[in-house]
């Protein structure tokens, strides 16, 4: 058992902390990740799990053969790609200009983003939408070379010179994107599992718009009726992530509402992530323990198999404990303490977090949305003065942003971190988001009011469990960030040197400040060292 357990751990080693540039995607062998499907509304018609093309209605693929290329699959039927576009068909410009930069290959800092076909046909797209709403393409077809004008349309606009700021085209898609969630809620208060349940009622409460309100509280009833005071080692399931969205979600609606009600159930929220913080070896269900040689994370579940806690399920356990104490319930200091050590010890010098709490390398990187959520759990921290501008300046230079949708496991929460993150300093929250506008324009579907799953490069061949409705919810919360409607995003204020950037104007150009290193890793050493600052 001891040995099968040892293997499983060297395997998770290797795939998250040491994987090659090239070790995943777009890989024609295997078909990963074209070959997933789903039954899941209008996308249940889609032979493959391919790259939307925005608002053309078409889907592509990329080959490793041949990286200047976007080879179409599927066209809708009812979209403005219809009798213009169909499969087969090798797209090798748009408007004009030939796609002349390799696509990105792989999964690691020298191949993150999206330069290449899918990044031009974004920009393309984007300026069409800005211009005569023509996209001019130029396509190899049969062994020629054809011309092909797609009508986009102009109704949306392009994505304005100040976004993520002033953007009308953001601030309608943001309205859209809100309906379309309020329409699919359940009768029970929920959408099509937890993850999609909780992004779906935060985003609509992002929005500030009281009209949504009503559907949010039957969320919030919903989540207080399944949640429970003290773990049970009998509980199925992914509980750490049920009861952090909980405490966020139910925090952010009372500190909006103050409904009384939610008191009790916020306490015993809090008294279920206190009691399921891994503290010793009476919670650990197998004989793993030499995975687990750090206490003071979350993990899964309260009683841990396999590798234990990591750190976006920390962050977001801090995070929700964090919020439930601004709501004037009282939170054990060192159990907060303990959290923020867990994650400094996975802080390398930059700012990134790993996704386990020690650092494997003070210069490599990948998924940028745990160190998101350290940025948010150490901007809210009732206990912490903490390294919190570290992170948001990590996220906003030297290219690290390039990695916003290949987040590991559930791109989509990794997502909505990084951006929130982000924003904790202005000029990060515009490098990341300006640079993302023709990945964005790619999300959008013919439909015009929704966004759809993209392919991952650290997720597979795999459709997200609400393939119209979770990624809409995100980008709705995403657009709604610069409003500071949670409490996350900035509506209380922040207990970190963090907030003051907050005040920083939206037309903020300058370079990004320089990160004082030395003082922050004096500070990151001490929290490290349990010597948390006042």
């Amino acid at each position: 058992m001891k040995l099968k357990f040892y293997i499983i751990g060297l395997l998770f080693f290797v795939l998250f902390f040491q994987a090659p540039a090239q070790a995943v995607n777009w890989d024609e062998e295997d078909g990963s990740p074209w070959t997933g499907t789903t039954d899941e509304g209008p996308d249940a018609q889609v032979p493959g799990f391919f790259i939307n093309l925005g608002m053309t209605g078409a889907r592509a693929k990329l080959s490793e053969s041949n990286l200047k290329v976007l080879f179409i699959e599927y066209v809708f039927p009812d979209s403005p790609a219809a009798g213009k576009l169909k499969a087969g068909d090798q797209i090798t410009g748009a408007n004009g200009k030939a796609f002349e930069t390799d696509h990105q290959n792989g999964y690691g800092p020298e191949v993150f983003g999206y330069e290449g076909p899918m990044m031009d046909f974004g920009k393309a797209l984007d300026e069409s939408h800005g211009s005569d709403g023509i996209l001019t393409l130029t396509v190899q077809r049969g062994g020629s070379t054809v011309s092909v004008e797609i009508d986009v349309g102009t109704g949306y606009g392009a994505y304005s010179s100040e976004f993520p700021y002033n953007c009308p085209k953001a601030d309608r898609l943001r309205e859209e994107f809100c309906a379309l969630i309020a329409s699919t809620q359940r009768e029970n208060g929920t959408w099509k599992g937890v993850h999609v349940t909780y992004m779906a009622a935060l985003a609509l409460l992002a929005s500030g718009d009281p009209q949504y309100l009503p559907i949010v509280k039957k969320t919030v009833e919903n989540f207080a009726g399944i949640t429970v005071g003290e773990p049970s080692e009998e509980e199925n399931g992914l509980l750490g992530w049920r009861y952090s969205f909980a405490g966020i979600l139910l925090a952010e609606y009372y500190l909006r509402t103050k409904e009384s009600w939610l008191i009790p159930e916020l306490q015993e929220i809090s008294s279920w992530l206190h009691t399921a913080q891994l503290t010793d070896d009476s919670q650990i269900t197998n004989d793993n323990i030499g995975m687990m040689d750090r206490y003071g994370g979350w993990g899964h579940k309260a009683f841990m198999g396999g590798y234990g806690p990591f750190c976006m399920m920390t962050a977001q356990a801090l995070t929700a404990l964090s919020l439930i104490e601004r709501c004037g319930i009282e939170i054990n200091s060192t159990t907060m303490e303990d959290g923020y050590k867990f994650l400094a010890d996975a802080t390398n010098a930059a700012g990134y977090v790993w996704y386990r709490n020690k650092v494997t390398s003070e210069t490599k990187w990948g998924d940028i949305g745990r160190t998101g959520g350290s940025a948010i759990a150490h901007y809210l921290s009732p206990v912490s003065n903490s390294v919190a501008d570290l992170h948001a300046g990590f996220l906003g230079s030297d290219g690290h942003y390039k990695s916003f949708p290949d987040t590991h496991g559930n791109p989509i929460v990794g997502m909505s971190w990084a951006a929130m993150g982000a924003a904790l300093n202005p000029e990060s929250f515009n490098n990341l988001m300006k640079y993302h506008i023709p990945w964005f324009t790619l999300f959008q579907t013919h439909d015009g009011n929704q966004c759809v799953s993209q392919p991952n490069r650290n997720k597979g061949g795999k459709y997200d469990p609400d393939t119209r409705v979770y990624p809409s919810a995100v980008m709705a919360l995403i657009f709604s960030i610069k409003d500071k409607t949670l409490h996350m995003t900035g509506a209380g204020g922040g207990n970190s040197e963090i907030s003051s950037l907050q005040n920083s104007s939206a037309s903020y150009q300058g370079p990004i400040k320089a990160r004082k290193i030395g003082q922050q890793n004096l500070r990151l050493q001490q929290v490290r060292a349990k010597k948390i600052l006042p």
